[in-house]
């Protein structure tokens, strides 16, 4: 029998669930996990575990909104090498690139990139034999507007998002995002070309050779 996979915990949560107002030890206490998994060095987790750890943030915030909470408060501090490298591209059609490449071990799921003349659309892809907490679906379609908004400092609005089970509470997502979340087969979020093209003020090369190899 094989072993499950596991996924690298982000010492940055810690973090990012204080700036947006959770209490991190009720989550992981809540989620039965160790009450020191976000300081300690080198930490995983196993499918079960990484969705239970979603579903204590969303008992313990009580409201689905809390992953626009999670997304104002973000900053580059509270990045793993990964997204940090991410931060580190020309534009966002590179960060999807380049963070593609290790969003499999960041989380049951992939990142996929369709590039085109006119768009770029990012898709999320969870294996098909799970449903994962309403709030991760909602966290990815969040963070993928946040993200290219702190590395341009500009007010990016993506042409479309889309998930099978849009937000109940539908309107402060339409306002963060600047268009409604319509419903759809795909988690993705799509950007006009010259958007996705638009220059990281983050860009740093040799920021990046640093972190590629690791």
């Amino acid at each position: 029998m094989n072993p499950e996979k596991e996924y690298a915990v982000n010492p940055g949560w810690g973090l990012v669930l204080t700036d947006a107002g959770i209490s991190a030890a009720n989550v992981l206490r809540r989620a039965g996990l160790p009450r020191d998994l976000f300081s300690r060095q080198s930490a995983a987790l196993v499918p079960s575990q990484y969705y239970a750890l979603w579903t204590a943030i969303e008992d313990e915030v009580g409201s689905a909104n809390f992953p626009l909470a999670i997304a104002r408060g973000i900053t580059l501090e509270a990045f793993d090498p990964p997204l940090f490298a991410g931060a580190c591209s020309p534009n966002l059609n590179v960060a999807a690139r380049r963070i593609a490449r290790h969003k499999k071990l960041m989380g049951p799921m992939r990142l996929e990139i369709t590039q085109s003349a006119e768009e770029t659309a990012l898709t999320f892809v969870w294996p098909p034999d799970v449903d994962p907490p309403p709030s991760l679906r909602l966290f990815e379609l969040v963070f993928w507007v946040a993200f290219p908004r702190l590395t341009t400092r500009a007010l990016l609005r993506p042409l479309r998002v889309t998930t099978p089970r849009p937000p109940a509470d539908a309107e402060p997502y339409r306002d963060y995002f600047g268009v409604r979340v319509r419903k759809g087969a795909d988690n993705s979020v799509v950007y006009a070309a010259e958007d996705a093209a638009r220059p990281f003020l983050t860009a740093h090369d040799r920021m990046w050779e640093f972190f590629e190899p690791e």
